[in-house]
Order: C-alpha cells, then structure tokens, then sequence
C-alpha cells in the first residue's frame, strides 16, 4: 500500500503502538534529531554527518538499512552513505561492480516518487519534475501490494525490501538526492511520527550541504587570497633575486624554479631567439616524471627549429615574425593560453610538436628586451588539461616583464664588468711587475751580496784553514825539542827551570793539540758555510740547470742553522726532520728555488717562534717522486691559520706580521717561481691550531 501526504498535515495508521510508546518513540526521536543538529553545528564533514546518522536512524527505526543517494547533474546518481543489518551486504561496494545499480534507482525510484509517471528524461528536461523542498517523500508498506513494475519490485528486493520510505533531500530549494529507509520482512506500516522524523533528519542534511558549501566557498575564497599572495611573495622574491644577483643563468633557473613550484606545473622552460628567429631552450624545471626537453635539444636540433616554426606559428607566420622583426607582439600584451592542445583546433604538426614536450595544456608568455621580442616564458601541464586562471597569466606576465629588465642589466653590467676586468688585469699586471722587479733586484743584491762575502771570507779562511796544518807540525817540532832539552839538560839556568815550573807546561803542550784540532774545525765549517752561500746564490752558473733539489733544501736549513737554536736560555730548539726520497737531477732555476725553500722555511721559523704553546717545535720536510713531478713538502706544527688568511697568503704585499717584520712579498714571490717560472703548483692547507703544510709541485719537463 502507498500513501502520499503533505508535511503538515500527516495522516497514518498508527499501527499497534500504545500511546506510551507513541511518546517514548518521540521523545527517541526529537533526542536523535538534537543530537543530529548538534552534529551539523559542530562537525564541518558532511560524509561524517552522513555517516553517523545512517547509523543513528537504522538503529533507532529498527530497520534493515538507511542509505543516502546523491543525484549528478544528468539526474544519475550513487549511494554516498548507508548503515545495514547483519546479514545485508553494502549497496556501495554493489554499484562499484554493478553501475546499472545506480541508473535502476534513477529511473525506477525517482520516476515512482510522488506517484509521478515521469522518466528520467523528463526529470533532466524540468529538472526534478514537481519535487517541491520537503514536501516530496514515498512510503511503501508492501512492495509486492502497491502496483510497481517488476523491473522496480527487482530493483527494491536486491536492497532486500519489503517496505521502504523515500524522503527527498534539498539543498537551497534544489533537489541534491534521497534518504531512505528500507525494511525487509515482514512488511512495515510506517507511523506518521517515523515519517516525519526522517523528513526533519533530510531537513538537517538539506543544512548540513548548505553549510558546506558555504564552508567550501570560504575556503576557495581563502585559498585563492592565499594563492595570490603566494604569488605576489614568489614574484617579490624573484624580483629580489633579479635586482641581487649579476648572474643572468642564475636569475633564469632560480625563476622558472618558482615558477614550476608556485603553479604547481609539470613544466617550465624559458626559450631564447637566435636573431633569425630560431631559437633554443635556455633554462628548464621539470619534475622526474618527465624528460627535460634541454636535454633533447642536444640529440634532436629540429626541436629548437619547431618551437620557432609551429609554436610562434600559433601566434603569428614565422614569415610574418622575420618581415616585421615581431608582429603584433606588444610589451606585457602577448600571451597564449591553451587548456587542451586537442581541443584547440591546432595543426597535426604542432600537436606532434607538444606531444614531443609530453604536453597536454601550456601558457607561453612573451619576454622583451628594450620593446624588441627576446624570448618565451612556457609553464606546461603535461598529465591533463588544465583551465589556467587570469591571476597565473598575470604572475608570469610580472615575471616575463622583469626578466626582460634583467636582460638589459645583465648586459649594462657585462659591459661594466668588462671594464672593471681590463682594469683588474692591468692592476695585476702592474702588481706582478713590480712584485718581480722586486724579487729581480732583491735576487741581484742577494747574490751580489753573498757572493762578495763569500768571495771576501774564502781567501783568508783558505789561507787560515791550509796553515793550521803546517802550523800544528810546528808545534810539535818545537814541542819535540822543548822536551828533548828538559830531558838532558839537567843543569838549566835557575830562571828557566823557575818559568817552566810556573807554566804548566804539561797542560799547554795537551791543550794546544786540541786547540788546533777545533781551529781546523772551525775554518772547515766557515768554509763549508761559504761554499752554502755559493750554491744558494748560484750567481756564478747558468740561470737552468739540472740539481740536486735535496742539496738546495740542505743549504738552505745550513743558513737558517743559527736561528733554529733556542734562545734566551730555553729548551725549545726547532728540530728538523728529513723524509728524502731518491729524488733524480730536476732541471730548474736553482737560485729561484732556493729563494722558495727559503722564503717558506723562513715563515715556518717565524710561527714556530711566536707559537709558544707548542713545547716540542718542529719542520718536517718529505720529498717524492712521481712519474711526471717531483713534491716537496713542508710541515710545521706551529699555530696554523684561519681560512681568510689562507686565501691571501700568496697575495702581494699581504702579510700578518707586525710593521718592519715583513713586506708580504715572500710567499707572493715564492708563488710565481713555482706556477709562472717552473710551470708547478704551490699549496698551502693549514688549520688553525693544527699547523700549516706547503705542497711545491715542479715538473720534470716545462
């Protein structure tokens, strides 16, 4: 049996109820209706509501189960929620495998609600027909009583009832779907109180769909102000980069970086025109998905020739971009927008084209220098097309606009820095000159001076050195007859045998011997000290020359001898320790080399002197040789030094020591000897703390 009734005035069997059950299913069902607004009020999830009050509803009417269906806009539709009985499966996971399931209640359900012979036809053509908000519903007691079509009878005994009642729900007076109830066997005579009840509970949905869809407008206005100030903050930031940075590709990849990131885009490139008209991709940001079309430009050159001859051709002939060097092109004006590449009436060629950039949608936005067409801007969607908003053209407009303003800086400071170049290397040049006329007067007087001493000291150290010998026969011969004469000339004048009592002839006789020996000592280490100076001057041989690198590191240790002793009376001599390899004959500047080792041995000494925490100082100094170079290497175990002052250690004129201690120039001096005279490389790795470590690199062939 069916009944159709207005809202208001609700008139069925009440069945076998008492009127004390009467009031007790009320005052169920106004505590279930409370509990169901509350829920609306505070939860912002329709598809909890929905839930929760299938749920709610079944368990309160007793019935096999509550289902809510939704309608599409072609008056389709599905089941969205639902609660059932144990021993019912879920009409949901049904529809997924059984798609007819949701037509069947489209056209069957809705065509029979309110008794309306309708089709599904009529209901899109009036768009629900005479479904008027809460005052549509169907109750049925009896599936098998009530007159329906065996296809309905079918549809209604797969959701397993025998009786059902069918509200409408409506969101602002728009029919959005149905609440049902269904129940199985036996047959059911719904009260007027139960029909009502569900009439309010699809009343509360109508509210609880309302609410979240102003809740859903609130948010998309949110997210776009959102969205735009994102925007706005990428493009100050890249504007801030723009005006930062003199490196153009940085400025380049850095903004079409933010500019895949911020759209959220598959792609972004930035293409470049060569001046006729062909062009080739400069600066791209892809995620992993997708082949970076620079890259492809590499293997495929007709890439770059098609974005030229189809892409533009979108906008213009190519023909047309060369007569008129641009067209119609206009700054900050031009832009093309495409939403599907198959919908948007291009040739086969240029799709092929697009399809090769795995291309689905794409805005090109145009980039000018100075009012003249200099590149392209592309952000791509490659996995599905995409409705690309005003604000995101405009974005890429802004960028497009200040990149075509940084192009032109770029250029203005290339020039500038160009300038500042040719005045750097000029500064340099006449730095290096006056740092070698330095080191070629400082050699010159070097050697001039060592040379005259050594000259100076050799012939009277010769002449002392070869006479202490004759001079030591002499003593002996006159110290052979001093004691023959004591020996047999017993009867002595009382003089004499008085002086030598008081001499201590005996002593003398010993101590002379020993005197010698430690003058012809002396005179050796003088003579040896000179012949040092000699070799380390090298003033008398030719400039290159093959030596024994190991004899210049000894000579020069020889010369710095006095300065590794302790002073004032202290323990804290400087040891040195030699780890030679068997080094070949190197073919260098000797003299220039000399001046290396000593120029660095020399400011090993200085730290070491200075570095008064270290109570064991020491020099190691390790040699080796390779296949193509020979390595020495120079390690203190002094203070070391920060990282600043390590990188201007071979500067001119750069020094840590007070005034008068130094003029900076050793190591710069020293740095040019090794890399611009002997074609080697001079390291310096120190730590602070840790000591400080000189690598020399010499080829054996330069």
């Amino acid at each position: 049996m069916t009944q159709n009734f207005p809202v208001s005035n609700i008139q069925i069997p009440l069945g076998e109820d008492s009127t004390t059950q009467l009031e007790e299913k009320r005052i169920l069902f106004n505590s279930c209706l409370i509990a169901t607004m509350d829920k609306i009020r505070q939860s912002l999830d329709v598809n909890t509501i929905f839930q929760t009050t299938t749920q709610q509803v079944r368990h309160l009417l007793n019935v096999s189960r509550v289902a809510i269906y939704r309608f599409n806009p072609d008056w389709s539709g599905k089941f969205v929620a639902e609660a059932f009985g144990e021993g019912f499966s879920s009409l949901i996971e049904r529809q997924k495998k059984e798609p007819e399931l949701c037509l069947n209640i489209s056209e069957c359900s809705i065509k029979d609600l309110g008794d309306i012979e309708t089709t599904d036809t009529y209901l899109q053509e009036t768009a629900g027909g005479e479904f008027t908000q809460v005052k549509v519903y169907r109750i049925c007691s009896d599936i098998y009583n009530a007159r329906f079509s065996d296809c309905y009878i079918q549809l209604l005994e797969s959701y397993d009832a025998r009786s059902y009642t069918i509200i409408a729900i409506y969101e602002q007076k728009k029919l959005w779907g149905l609440f049902a109830a269904y129940h199985s066997e036996p047959k059911r005579y719904w009260q007027s109180d139960e029909v009502y009840f569900l009439i309010q509970i699809a009343a509360q949905m109508g509210i609880a769909l309302q609410q979240a869809e102003y809740l859903k407008h609130l948010i998309e206005q949110k997210l776009q102000l959102q969205k735009s100030s994102q925007q706005q903050k990428a493009l100050a930031v890249s504007v801030e980069k723009i005006r930062r940075t003199l490196d153009i590709e940085t400025i380049f990849q850095t903004t079409i970086q933010e500019v895949r990131e911020l759209l959220n885009a598959d792609r972004s490139i930035l293409y470049r025109f060569n001046p006729d008209w062909s062009g080739k991709f400069i600066a791209e940001s892809v995620t992993s998905n997708w082949t970076p079309l620079m890259s492809k430009q590499l293997e495929y050159p007709e890439l770059r020739k098609n974005i030229s001859n189809c892409n533009i051709q979108t906008l213009a002939t190519d023909t047309y971009l060369k007569d008129t060097q641009g067209g119609l092109f206009t700054k900050g004006e031009l832009f093309r927008v495409c939403n599907d590449i198959y919908n948007a009436g291009f040739s086969d060629c240029y799709i092929q084209v697009l399809e090769s950039y795995q291309a689905r949608a794409y805005t090109i936005i145009a980039v000018y220098k100075e009012q003249k067409l200099w590149g392209l801007l592309a952000a791509y969607q490659n996995t599905s097309p995409r409705h690309w908003q005003s604000d995101e053209i405009h974005l890429l407009l802004q960028i497009a606009n200040h990149l075509g303003i940084a192009i032109k800086q770029t250029e203005l400071l290339d020039e500038t820095q160009q300038q500042a170049t040719k005045l750097t290397e000029a500064l340099k040049q006449l730095k290096q000159s006056q740092t070698q006329l330095i080191q070629t007067e400082k050699m010159v007087s070097l050697g001039q001076l060592v040379a005259g001493i050594a000259h100076e000291i050799n012939n009277p150290i010769n002449f002392i050195h070869g006479n202490l010998y004759h001079v030591g026969e002499y003593v002996n011969e006159l110290l052979g007859v001093l004691n023959i004469y004591r020996k047999y000339c017993t009867q002595s004048n009382s003089k004499i045998q008085e002086y030598l009592k008081s001499s201590d002839l005996e002593f003398i006789s010993k101590d002379l011997q020993k005197t010698l020996s430690s003058m012809e000592i002396g005179t050796a280490r003088v003579n040896q000290i000179v012949l040092s100076l000699r070799n380390f001057s090298r003033l008398d041989e030719a400039p290159v020359k093959a030596v024994n690198i190991h004899q210049g590191i000894d000579n020069t240790i020889l010369l710095l001898g006095h300065r590794l002793q302790s002073k004032n009376n202290s323990n804290r001599s400087i040891e040195i320790i030699k780890n030679y390899s068997n080094l070949p004959e190197l073919e260098c500047y000797p003299a220039q080399l000399n001046q290396v080792f000593m120029n660095i041995l020399s400011n090993a000494i200085d730290a070491l002197e200075e570095y008064e925490v270290q109570k064991n100082p020491k020099i190691e100094i390790f040699t080796e040789n390779n296949d193509t170079y020979v390595t020495i290497c120079i390690v203190d175990n002094g203070p070391g030094m920060i990282q600043q002052v390590q990188n201007r250690i071979f500067d001119p004129f750069f020094t840590t020591k007070t005034v008068g201690k130094g003029t900076g120039l050793g190591l710069s001096i020293s740095y040019q000897i090794v890399t611009e005279n002997h074609k080697g490389q001079l390291k310096c790795i120190s730590n602070l703390g840790q000591g400080t470590q000189f690598y020399i690199t010499i080829p054996k062939s330069h």
